[in-house]
């Protein structure tokens, strides 16, 4: 779902999709059309050939952590268009947008965890979805929060505290 902000427009929604956190591909995330919504170009075959493939996204969220009723639920998404204001910045480790900047949303900080390849961060609304009746141990795609790592030669503390999810904010102007 797009923010409720004047001149933010739902272009679709659809399914958080990305490759297993264990395997090869794509280091982000994408927001791929809804199961009832794909389509196939009309040349697409059926060879199992030597391909990428692509998982649905679940959340990975340890009890006791914000969120955790999410935990192994799949993650839905949404691509909004925002027609009256042409810049876009996500800002990590911030929850308010500077000055002369609007908030479409502000959240959570998230990727895949550090024992595994690679993927982007992303920005996920404070007040996260869950897709209904998808909630399994699937272990395709995984989110999980970020910490801060802080100390000698890392992030600086105070500021950063390595025990707390960090946020994010997405700006535009």
């Amino acid at each position: 779902m797009c923010p409720d902000i004047n001149g933010t427009e739902l272009i679709y929604d659809g399914l958080t999709a990305g490759s297993a956190y264990n395997h090869g591909g794509a280091a982000n995330y994408i927001c791929t059309a809804k199961g009832v919504d794909a389509e196939y170009h009309p040349e697409a075959t059926t060879t199992d050939a030597n391909v990428a493939r692509l998982y649905g996204t679940e959340y990975q969220i340890e009890s006791g952590q914000a969120l955790s009723g999410l935990n192994q639920h799949n993650a839905p998404c949404a691509v909004c268009e925002v027609t009256n204001r042409s810049k876009q910045i996500m800002i990590p480790g911030r929850y308010t947008c500077p000055d002369t900047w609007t908030v479409e949303y502000s959240g959570w900080l998230m990727t895949i965890n550090e024992n595994n390849r690679r993927t982007m961060f992303i920005c996920m609304d404070k007040n996260p979805e869950a897709i209904a009746g998808r909630e399994a141990n699937d272990n395709g795609a995984l989110l999980y929060h970020v910490e801060g790592n802080c100390g000698t030669g890392d992030l600086p503390c105070p500021g950063y505290d390595g025990t707390k999810e960090m946020s994010c904010v997405v700006c535009t102007k």
